[in-house]
């Protein structure tokens, strides 16, 4: 039997401002595989407070970037100042890297630093 591959990045430092709103990052799916992905997000600054995010699914792949889907994916559970009452962390598929794609949004004129932690287990 085939060993299960795996991938675990943690405490990724992100950073969002008044210049960069958003910030993406990748995360390749195994051509060929299936893939359950935990995510963890934290945002924290000093004027406005904190909040997390836990989002956790499944992702597949065939052999090529445009085959790339999630296939099941959780409502994000939320830990939130008023602030970040609206979810400002986005996750979806990304066809062109055969990739799930992890974005931050921040807030206007605010400076937000984000953690971002991944961990994908092939199924």
């Amino acid at each position: 039997m085939p060993t299960k591959r795996s991938y675990t990045k943690l405490n990724i430092p992100l950073k969002t401002d008044a210049e960069n709103l958003r910030h993406d990052y990748y995360v390749n799916i195994i051509p060929a595989s299936v893939m359950n992905f935990d995510i963890l997000v934290s945002a924290d600054t000093e004027e406005l407070g904190s909040a997390t995010w836990k989002v956790f699914g499944i992702a597949k792949r065939s052999s090529t970037p445009e085959t790339v889907d999630i296939v099941a994916i959780n409502d994000p559970v939320v830990t939130a100042t008023e602030i970040f009452r609206w979810t400002y962390v986005e996750v979806q598929a990304d066809r062109v890297q055969g990739a799930v794609k992890i974005s931050v949004v921040g807030v206007p004129e605010t400076i937000i630093t984000w953690h971002l932690s991944v961990q994908l287990k092939e199924v």
